[in-house]
C-alpha cells in the first residue's frame, strides 16, 4: 500500500510541477531561515553555560536613589561590599570583584600594546568561574599584587609561545609576573577579556582604587552547596545595603541591593547603567522568534492554500478511489503522507541551504555562529521530529476536505469548490497580507528612528572628529608638545585633550552648592577636559567663558551644561557660583548648550566639564575634509616621532555614535529579510491561487467576453477578490505594527512621531497591493485576452 501511495504522490506531483515547486521552495526558505534564526536564538540562551557553578552564583545589582530624584540602577557596587557579604553571612562560599577600566598599556620589550583588556579580580575568581587554566591550580590564584594570567592567544601574541610563566610584563608603568596562562574566553561568555590581574594590585598605600571610585565594582558571589536561595538572599542584601548606606549615606544617597541570578545575565540586563561586558537583549529574541513563527506559518499557510485549491484535479481520483472500496482514513493518510514528504524534501534543501547561507547570516547578525543541530544529534532529531509535525498540520486540513467529497456527487461532474468559496482559504491569505504589511511599516519605521538618530543634532559636531585612544605615558607627558606639532598642519584646526569624548565613559559624581549639605546634591556625569576641548568638540558656549590655558585660577573652574544649571537651581546668574565636584571646590565660568554625551536612548544628563585634573587618556583632533590619508599620516608621524613604541589606535566620533545604533540596525537588516521573505513567499501563493481562481471562472469569463465585455472589466473583475483580501489584512496588521513600534520607540529618549508618519501605514498597505496585484495580473491578463470560444468549447 506505501508504494502504491508513493507512485500515486509522485505521478500527481509530476503532472503539477509548477505547484510542487512553489511549495517546495516556500517551505525550504522558511525552514532554513527559521532554523537560522533558532540557531542564533539558541546561542544566546546559551551565554556563560560553560560555568560549572552557574546554579550557585549570583551578581549584586543596585538601584540608587539620589538626593536630586535621579534614580540610577546598575550592576555595580562599592569595593568594599564584596568582603563585606563574605564575611558576615556564613553561605557564602566566594565572592568575587571583577574590573575592567577600558584597554591598558602593556608593554613587552620594545612592543607597545594599547588595546588588550585587563580585568582585576579577587583570589577567587578561578574557583568561581570556570575560565580553564594551563597547568595550574585556581586554589592560589591572584593572592599576591602584581600577577597577572594571560590568556592563550595574548600569550601567543606578546612572546609567540605559551611557554612564558614567570616571565614579567608591564601593564599601566607597573611591572606584573605571570602565574599562569588560561584557555581563550569563550565567544559565549558575558565577560570578554585578554588577560587577569590580581585585584588587590590596585588596592595599596600608594594607590587605593575603592577609596577613590564610589559605585564601580562589579562584584558577584557563589553560594555554598544545598544554600537555600530564600535564607542566605535577603543576608547578602541587608549586608550589602548596611555597609552602602555608611559610606554614602552622608551624600543623601540610598543604595538598595539585589540579587541576580548567573544565568540571567547575559538576557535580563538591559537598562542598567555602566554596561562594560557583553550583553544580549531579550526583546531582540522575542522578535526574532515571532520572525521564524511568521515565516513558518506563512509557507504552511501557502501549502494549506495550494493543496485545497487543487480540489478539482484531484476530484476523480478521489472519486473512483471511494468507488472501489477505498475507505476515508486510506485517503486522510495518503494525502498527509503526501504533505511529510513535500516537507522531508523541503527540509533536506534548508539543510542546504543553512551551509550556504550562514556566512552572511553570521556576518548580518554581528557575531561568528556554528549550526549547532550538527554538534547535537538530539537536537537534529527534535528538528526532524518538528518537520515531520510540520508535515501532518500542513496535511491535516487539505486531507480532511478533500476526503470529504461523496463520490456520486464527483462523478455527476459537481464542482464543489466553485459553488462553495473556500472561506478558509480567503482568511489564510488575508493572514499572509497582514504578515506581509506588518512587516513592511515595522521595517519603515524603525529605518526612520535609526535614521533620526544619526542624523540628529547632537549639540556637538561630530563629523571630522578624530579622538586618539590608549595614548602612551610619554605622549600624555608630552601633550603640548604634540598639540603645537598638529597644529601646525593645514588640515588640523584643533586638538584637546581629555578623559574621554562623547560616547566614552564619564565618571558619575555627587555635586552640590558649596556650603550646602551635601546630601541636597546632584548627581552629574564630570568630563575632565584640558584647553580647547569646547571649541574641538564645536560645542555652543551660550554663557560666560571657555577655559584659558594662561589662567591658572582655572584650574579650579567647571563649565555645566543646560542641564546641569538648571537641576542645581543656577538658572538667572550662574556664572561665579561656587560647588562642589564630589570633594572638589570649583566656580562656574561658562555654560554649555545641551549635548548628547551618550546616544540617544537616553535623556541630556547634567554634565560638569572640570579642569583641575592633568590626567586624561584621549586626544580629541578636529580636521578639516579632504586628504583624510594624508592627514592620518601626518598625525601617526608626529606621534611615532616622539614615542616610537606607540600604536595608532583611532577612531571618528560620528563612527562611534553609528555603533550605538548597530544592534537595532541588525533588528531592522533581519525583519528586511524576513519581510522580503514572506512577500516572496505570499507572492508565489497568490499566484498559483490565481491560476486556480481563473480555471474555476473560465466559463464565465468567456461568456462575458462573448458579450462585449472589455479586458479591463474582466481584469477589474479577478482584482476584485485581491483587494478585500489585502483591506482585511490592513485590518489586522494597522494596529499590531502600531502597538509593536509604538514599544519599540519607547527605548529612544529621541524619537519620531508615529502620528506625523502616518503615511507608512498607507505605503505599506500600497506596497502589499502592488506585489499582490503583480503576483495575480499575468493571470488575469491572460485569462481576459483569451479566445472565449475556447473557453466555452472547453466547458
Amino acid at each position: 500500500m506505501f508504494l502504491s501511495y508513493l507512485k500515486i504522490a509522485l505521478r500527481f506531483f509530476r503532472k503539477n510541477k509548477v505547484n510542487t515547486l512553489i511549495n517546495l521552495l516556500g517551505l525550504a526558505l522558511a525552514l532554513s531561515v527559521s532554523m537560522l534564526i533558532s540557531n542564533y536564538v539558541y546561542q544566546q540562551f546559551q551565554f556563560d553555560d560553560f560555568h560549572v557553578n552557574r546554579d550557585r552564583m549570583y551578581r549584586l545589582l543596585i538601584k540608587g536613589s539620589m538626593a536630586d530624584g535621579k534614580e540610577l540602577e546598575a550592576a555595580v557596587t562599592s569595593g568594599n561590599i564584596s568582603e563585606t557579604i563574605l564575611n558576615k553571612v556564613p553561605e557564602i562560599d566566594i565572592s568575587c570583584r571583577a574590573y575592567q577600566w577600558g584597554s591598558s598599556d602593556v608593554v613587552i620589550g620594545q612592543k607597545r600594546y594599547t588595546t588588550d583588556v585587563v580585568l582585576y579580580a579577587d583570589s577567587g575568581f578561578f574557583q568561581m568561574f570556570s575560565f580553564p587554566l594551563v597547568q595550574a591550580n585556581p586554589d592560589n590564584m591572584l593572592n599576591e599584587q602584581f600577577q597577572v594570567v594571560l590568556s592563550r592567544e595574548t600569550a601567543m601574541k606578546y612572546f609567540s609561545t605559551e611557554d612564558v610563566v614567570g616571565k614579567t610584563i608591564e601593564i599601566d608603568q607597573n611591572d606584573y609576573k605571570i602565574i599562569a596562562i588560561m584557555e581563550d574566553v569563550p565567544e559565549n561568555s558575558h565577560m570578554q577579556f585578554d588577560m587577569v590581574a590580581s585585584f588587590i594590585t590596585l588596592v595599596r598605600p600608594d594607590y587605593d582604587v575603592v577609596r577613590r571610585n564610589g559605585i564601580s565594582f562589579p562584584t558577584y558571589f557563589m553560594a555554598k552547596e544545598n544554600a537555600v536561595p530564600e535564607v542566605f538572599i535577603p543576608k547578602v542584601i541587608a549586608a550589602a545595603d548596611e555597609r552602602a548606606a555608611e559610606r554614602f549615606g552622608p551624600y543623601g544617597i540610598k543604595i538598595k541591593h539585589s540579587a541576580q541570578y548567573f544565568k540571567d545575565i547575559y538576557l535580563h540586563s538591559e537598562g542598567l547603567d555602566f554596561r562594560n561586558n557583553r550583553y544580549g537583549d531579550l526583546r531582540n529574541i522575542y522578535v526574532f522568534s515571532f520572525l521564524a513563527f511568521f515565516i513558518i506559518f506563512i509557507a504552511v499557510i501557502n501549502y494549506v492554500n495550494l493543496m485545497t485549491a487543487q480540489s478539482e484535479k484531484r476530484l476523480r481520483e478521489i472519486g473512483l478511489r471511494k468507488v472501489v472500496g477505498a475507505a476515508r482514513w486510506n485517503l486522510i493518510t495518503q494525502f498527509v503522507g503526501e504533505s511529510i514528504m513535500i516537507t522531508l524534501i523541503a527540509f533536506i534543501l534548508a539543510l542546504t541551504l543553512n551551509e550556504l547561507l550562514l556566512p552572511p547570516f553570521s556576518e548580518l547578525m554581528g557575531q561568528q555562529m556554528g549550526l549547532f543541530y550538527w554538534a547535537n544529534p538530539l537536537i537534529l532529531l527534535l528538528i526532524l521530529v518538528f518537520v515531520l509535525l510540520l508535515g501532518v498540520i500542513s496535511g491535516i486540513y487539505p486531507a480532511l476536505v478533500l476526503s470529504s467529497f461523496r463520490p456520486a456527487m464527483i462523478l455527476k461532474g459537481t464542482q464543489f469548490s466553485s459553488r462553495n468559496p473556500n472561506i478558509l482559504r480567503k482568511i489564510l491569505v488575508s493572514l499572509q497580507f497582514s504578515i506581509s504589511i506588518f512587516l513592511i511599516i515595522i521595517l519603515m519605521l524603525m529605518h526612520k528612528q535609526i535614521v533620526f538618530a544619526k542624523d540628529k543634532d547632537l549639540g556637538f559636531e561630530k563629523e571630522n572628529l578624530l579622538v586618539l585612544n590608549g595614548l602612551t605615558p610619554k605622549l600624555r607627558g608630552e601633550a603640548k608638545t604634540i598639540k603645537g606639532e598638529l597644529l601646525q598642519y593645514a588640515k588640523i584646526e584643533s586638538v584637546a585633550a581629555t578623559q574621554s569624548a562623547p560616547g566614552g565613559n564619564n565618571s558619575l559624581q555627587n555635586c552640590y552648592l558649596d556650603g550646602a549639605d551635601p546630601k541636597t546634591g546632584v548627581m552629574m556625569y564630570e568630563c575632565r577636559v584640558q584647553d580647547d576641548f569646547v571649541e574641538t568638540m564645536g560645542m555652543q558656549i551660550i554663557e560666560g567663558r571657555d577655559f584659558i590655558s594662561d589662567m591658572k585660577s582655572d584650574s579650579a573652574s567647571v563649565i555645566l551644561n543646560e542641564t546641569a544649571v538648571r537641576k542645581m537651581g543656577l538658572t538667572g546668574n550662574p556664572i561665579g557660583k561656587k560647588i562642589v565636584v564630589w570633594q572638589n571646590p570649583v566656580t562656574v565660568i561658562g555654560v554649555v548648550s545641551d549635548y548628547n554625551y551618550a546616544s540617544i536612548h537616553s535623556e541630556i544628563d547634567p554634565i560638569a566639564l572640570t579642569h583641575y585634573a592633568r590626567w586624561f587618556r584621549t586626544l580629541a583632533i578636529r580636521i578639516q575634509p579632504g586628504e583624510l590619508k594624508t592627514t592620518l599620516a601626518f598625525i601617526e608621524k608626529t606621534l611615532i616621532d616622539i614615542d616610537p613604541s606607540c600604536s595608532f589606535d583611532y577612531e571618528f566620533i560620528d563612527q562611534r555614535f553609528a555603533e550605538m545604533y548597530r544592534q537595532e540596525e541588525r533588528v531592522g537588516d533581519m525583519i528586511t529579510a524576513a519581510a522580503l521573505l514572506a512577500i516572496i513567499i505570499s507572492m508565489l501563493g497568490v499566484f498559483a491561487l490565481t491560476a486556480f481562481t481563473v480555471r474555476q471562472k473560465i466559463k464565465e469569463i468567456g461568456i462575458r467576453k462573448a458579450i462585449g465585455a472589455s479586458t479591463f472589466s474582466v481584469v477589474h473583475m479577478l482584482m476584485r477578490d485581491l483587494s478585500r483580501w489585502i483591506i482585511v489584512g490592513n485590518l489586522l496588521a494597522w494596529p499590531l505594527a502600531f502597538y509593536t513600534i509604538s514599544k519599540w520607540l519607547d527605548n529612544f529618549a529621541f524619537r519620531i512621531s508615529i502620528v506625523d508618519n502616518w503615511w507608512v501605514f498607507i505605503l505599506g498597505a500600497f506596497v502589499a497591493m502592488v506585489v499582490g496585484s503583480l503576483a495575480m495580473l499575468y493571470q488575469a491578463l491572460r485569462a481576459a485576452n483569451a479566445n472565449p470560444i475556447d473557453a466555452l468549447r472547453y466547458e
